[in-house]
């Protein structure tokens, strides 16, 4: 009987997680929710620049770190800096570039329409930044 409890609640888990989880593409320079064009971007390697479509302003900037430490992988971080409001949230790394964008949708940074919430993103650099540089001893 245990199991068969656990079993539902692990499952009841699942499909919430499924069913909150967004549909993030990266397209031809566009960024499309549920095959909705709601920013646009640019990227390279390591960084990620998003824009507002009706707007050729840069909004947020993400750069994957090394931490100055290229063959070791377990100190990379994100940077993430919110140009408007010069503000800059660092995170451990593990996230991607949909996952990034994901995570600034579900914390309401990025409305389901694109549109940047300065509040929201004050709130985010609160809640997840880890100062990771000021944190990190350097020779």
């Amino acid at each position: 009987m245990k199991l068969k409890n656990v079993f539902l609640v692990s499952l009841a888990i699942l499909s919430l997680t499924i069913a909150n989880a967004q549909k993030v593409k990266l397209k031809n320079g566009k960024v499309l929710l549920e095959k909705k064009e709601i920013l646009k971007y640019e990227k390279s390697a390591i960084e990620l620049s998003l824009y507002e479509l009706s707007k050729d302003d840069e909004i947020i900037f993400v750069k994957w770190m090394d931490n100055e430490t290229i063959s070791y992988i377990g100190d990379d971080f994100i940077k993430i800096h919110f140009i408007e409001l010069d503000l800059l949230c660092e995170i451990s790394s593990g996230y991607g570039r949909k996952a990034i964008i994901n995570k600034l949708l579900k914390e309401k940074v990025l409305g389901l329409d694109g549109k940047f919430n300065e509040e929201k993103a004050k709130r985010f650099v609160k809640k997840y930044d880890e100062n990771i540089t000021n944190r990190t001893v350097r020779n």
